[in-house]
């Protein structure tokens, strides 16, 4: 009885993951990528960028809010990565980026600010 209910909680915490990690849509990964690669081109030594990405769908226009880290004077930056794409990713809008790091709370994003 006891293995019985481990088994049933590990597989409904599975189940549980499994049903939030759903695979982007390919206009949405198509505007991860745009973003990226207006950040490679401004960051070319060791641009490395999370694949874990927020979207701001809300409007015309998709917003990403993507967290990355490159060498900036000999020493590895952290950078946050601010995009706004057309719906479809195809056509980059908007592109800034700046030091700190973009943090999930609670469905929204917020911004730590990286010291010196």
């Amino acid at each position: 009885m006891k293995t019985t209910l481990t088994v049933l909680s590990a597989l409904t915490i599975l189940l549980a993951v499994t049903a939030q990690a759903r695979p982007s849509q390919p206009s949405e990964f198509r505007g991860y990528e745009t973003c990226i690669e207006a950040a490679k081109a401004e960051f070319t030594r060791g641009f490395v960028s999370n694949r874990t990405y927020f979207i701001d769908r809300d409007g015309t226009d998709n917003v990403y809010f993507i967290n990355a880290s490159a060498w900036q004077a000999g020493d590895r930056a952290v950078l946050r990565i601010t995009c706004e794409t057309s719906r479809n990713g195809r056509e980059l809008l908007t592109y800034t980026s700046a030091p700190g790091r973009f943090i999930p709370q609670r469905g929204q994003v917020s911004i730590e600010v990286a010291g010196n």
